[in-house]
């Protein structure tokens, strides 16, 4: 009996990891688009726009 309640812990254990690890690809993922949205962001601010225009996004990003 303690058997096989074992091996449906070992099973839960395992899915919980699997998860986990999917949860920590798409966070990685997440985390690597949101890097470069802002250094686009920053590239266009840096053509585009003029300094004061830079300062004050930064002004409102520190808020």
């Amino acid at each position: 009996m303690f058997h096989k309640d074992g091996k449906v812990i070992s099973i839960f254990l395992k899915s919980i990891k699997m998860n986990w690890i999917v949860w920590m690809k798409l966070e990685l993922f997440s985390v690597g688009i949101s890097n470069i949205i802002l250094y686009q962001y920053k590239y266009l601010a840096d053509e585009q726009f003029s300094k004061s225009n830079i300062s004050i996004g930064f002004k409102i990003l520190r808020l």
